[in-house]
């Protein structure tokens, strides 16, 4: 019995060893000289030659040579060319060999007298496996040639079909006979592969043709090749299809190869062979666009989608042929993942529009299978979304001291905008922190907001919704103290910040006060409360003084919770639940007098 394994690199580094699997295309049995001239797998010489000057005949009076009938015929009928081509393959020993392997074999001495090549001629495929299954399962040398010739009708017309289904030919219910044809030829050479008597037969005729060239090395590296050659006829086929837009073909036979029972080693070896042509595009793909575009880095985006739109349909041909885990398709999938991360860092980087990095930073996450790769994408893409909400706070602290009253916030004290000091940090990063140092003087107190770039420092920091300062946001301060009057202009409508602010709250309470990091939806759903409670205040300017200045709070609360909740530590999380049940006591007091 034959070892199920493969053969060491060594041996597949011989030129024979390579020469079965050189042959193995799905259009093998489409090409085979046996087949294509009708000609016996014992045919001598004389009759090679013969058959050679009927072709000769035949174009000299500008006609096909008469090759109609026979077993299993080719529709059409092969031209000048093909047979031609098939008789020069019958003077090669080495290729006549892998032939005749692969076409059927008559059980007794002359195909002439041989009863089931007869019936197959007569009667068609279905008779003819009728007698080889009966002689298979007397055992014996008669009974290995008809497992062979079993393995070979069965092999034959479901790559047959395949070929057909891709053009298009096939009708539904021979669609639906393919899974029988594909797992009937795979049992058969399972059964085949480990048969001795297989063995004998092909040594027998190694000795008939007695060339130089073949010997028992020979049958020994047919053997030791024959499932990855039966594997790599399957993996070239689905490939061919998947280039051919038969996305479900692909599929199908690629699942079919899976589940055919052959070594499985046997089968990556074929599947990654199958992708070399898949994995050279990738890698041209990355290479035409390692160069960064010189013009504005818009384009960077621009040619970062282009590049998605190259690899993102190769990827899918490599996650149909290839297991989640297997290293040729992690390392396919991270080298696009990391050249989409590069492609934004140095956009964002170029622009500050880490905003607009993100969800392309996002996509190459879901591309991403390494853990490496995968964590080295998520730091940047924790890094652009602390600096893309740092950017925002930033931006809204300006324009809010650009703004004339009632649109200027009334705070106290120095308080931080939004995510400035969280964006803040000492590691080193790819994405390089959004950083800024300025002072706005503000009309009774002041906002100052902080940063410092990835590797520089800072030697004061802002308070922020995580920061360890003694002073709360919700604290009024002592230069800024708003009015404390209840006269309430009719034309400003209460119930309308109260509802928008009892909502806020209520989404507050819903959610767990724990040091939970990286929950993106909850500031963003934070940030949204916040702006709905800032534009009522700026369409309600006629707001008595304390209305104003709660508003202010509840939209400090808003930032500082988006802040937090993106960048949470234990260390903070006391003090941020303590500002909450700070503004919600001090917001009841309002309901209460409003």
């Amino acid at each position: 019995m034959v070892d199920e394994g493969s053969a060491g690199e060594g041996v597949r580094s011989g030129v024979r060893y390579g020469l079965l699997l050189a042959e193995a295309v799905p259009e093998l049995y489409r090409t085979n000289a046996f087949r294509v001239t009708q000609l016996p797998v014992n045919a001598t010489q004389r009759e090679i030659s013969r058959q050679v000057d009927k072709i000769r005949i035949a174009e000299k009076i500008g006609v096909a040579a008469d090759l109609k009938g026979g077993l299993m015929p080719l529709t059409p009928v092969p031209d000048s060319d093909a047979l031609r081509g098939a008789v020069q393959r019958l003077r090669d020993p080495e290729k006549r060999l892998v032939d005749e392997l692969f076409w059927l074999w008559p059980l007794e001495d002359g195909v002439e007298h041989d009863v089931a090549l007869r019936t197959l001629e007569t009667e068609g495929t279905e008779a003819a496996s009728r007698l080889w299954q009966s002689a298979a399962n007397q055992g014996g040398r008669q009974g290995t040639i008809a497992l062979h010739n079993l393995a070979i009708v069965s092999h034959a017309v479901a790559l047959d079909a395949e070929l057909d289904d891709r053009d298009g030919k096939l009708s539904e219910a021979g669609r639906q006979a393919l899974k029988t044809l594909w797992s009937s030829a795979f049992q058969y050479w399972g059964e085949l592969r480990k048969s001795e008597d297989f063995a004998d037969v092909l040594r027998e005729r190694i000795r008939d043709v007695d060339d130089p060239r073949l010997d028992d090395t020979t049958v020994a590296n047919i053997r030791k090749t024959l499932a990855e050659a039966l594997a790599s006829m399957s993996a070239r086929l689905a490939v061919a299809d998947f280039d051919a837009g038969k996305t479900e073909a692909c599929r199908r036979v690629f699942a079919q190869l899976r589940a055919s029972g052959l070594p499985q080693s046997d089968v990556r070896r074929a599947v990654r062979d199958a992708l070399g042509p898949v994995r050279s595009r990738l890698k041209a793909s990355g290479e035409s666009f390692e160069k960064k575009p010189d013009g504005a880095p818009r384009e960077i985006l621009e040619a970062a989608g282009r590049f998605l739109e190259q690899t993102e349909r190769l990827l899918l041909l490599v996650d149909m042929a290839l297991p989640k885990g297997d290293a040729t398709r992690t390392g396919l999938h991270d080298d696009v993942a990391l050249q989409v991360l590069g492609m934004t860092i140095d956009y964002g980087n170029r622009t500050e529009d880490f905003r607009g990095a993100l969800p392309w930073l996002e996509r190459a996450a879901k591309i991403a299978e390494g853990e490496a790769a995968l964590s080295r994408i998520y730091e940047n893409l924790v890094k652009a979304r602390e600096n893309a909400d740092a950017k925002d706070a930033y931006d809204l602290a300006v324009a809010r001291a650009a703004a004339p009253p009632p649109y200027r916030r009334r705070t106290g004290g120095s308080v931080a905008a939004g995510g400035a000091s969280a964006a803040v940090g000492g590691m080193g990063c790819l994405f390089r922190t959004f950083g800024i140092v300025i002072v706005l003087a503000l009309i009774g107190g002041g906002i100052s907001l902080a940063g410092k770039a990835c590797g520089g420092d800072s030697s004061t920091s802002s308070s922020s919704a995580g920061s360890s300062s003694s002073q709360s946001i919700y604290d009024t301060g002592s230069g800024s103290s708003a009015p404390e009057t209840t006269d309430l202009a009719p034309s400003v409508n209460y119930n309308a910040i109260a509802t928008k602010v009892n909502a806020m709250i209520k989404y507050g309470n819903s959610l767990p006060r724990t040091a939970y990091s990286g929950d993106y939806q909850a500031a963003s759903r934070y940030r949204k409360h916040g702006q709905s409670i800032e534009n009522w205040l700026a369409k309600n300017g006629d707001a008595d003084g304390r209305t104003k200045q709660l508003c202010d709070k509840a939209i400090d609360l808003a930032t500082a919770e988006a802040t937090f909740r993106v960048n949470a530590s234990s260390s903070n999380l006391s003090r941020v639940n303590a500002n909450i049940d700070l503004f919600n006591r001090v917001w009841k007091k309002w309901l209460a007098s409003h």
